[in-house]
C-alpha cells in the first residue's frame, strides 16, 4: 500500500514512519497538492494524508484537485483543533476522514489500516 503525505511540517514524516513500517505502508512525501499529484501520476496511490496547514484557504479546491489527479483515492485530512473552519471545510469537501492533529498522531496506525481497507 502507498500513501502520499502532504505536509510542510518536517516532524510529521518522522512520526508517521514507525506506523508505516508496522503496516507495510510506503509513504511518499509532498510539500503541496501539485507535488502530490505528480507523485500520484508516477504510481498507484491508495490515499492522501492531507495536513490542512499545508494548503491555502481553499480546502475544497485542494481536495477536488487531489481527487481529479488521482482517480479518487481516500483523502484523510488533519489539522490543528483550533482551525475549526478548515476542519469543517475538509468535511464539507468530502474528505473520507477529518481528524485533529492530536487525533492523527494518536491514531496513525489505525488511519493507515483504514486507508488499506479503502
Amino acid at each position: 500500500m502507498a500513501v502520499v503525505l502532504i505536509t510542510s511540517d518536517l516532524m510529521i514524516p518522522s512520526a508517521l514512519a514507525g506506523a508505516a513500517r508496522a503496516s507495510g505502508t510506503v509513504v511518499r512525501n509532498a510539500g503541496g497538492v501539485e507535488a502530490a499529484c505528480t507523485l500520484a501520476a508516477e504510481g498507484d496511490i491508495d490515499a492522501f494524508l492531507l495536513d490542512l496547514a499545508a494548503v491555502g484557504a481553499d480546502v475544497t479546491a485542494s481536495v477536488a484537485r487531489l481527487r481529479a489527479c488521482s482517480g479518487s483515492p481516500r483523502v484523510v485530512a488533519f489539522g490543528p483543533h483550533v482551525h475549526a473552519e478548515k476542519l469543517a471545510a475538509a468535511r464539507a469537501a468530502g474528505c473520507d476522514a477529518v481528524l485533529t492533529r492530536g487525533q492523527f498522531h494518536a491514531q496513525m496506525e489505525s488511519v493507515l489500516q483504514d486507508c488499506r481497507r479503502g
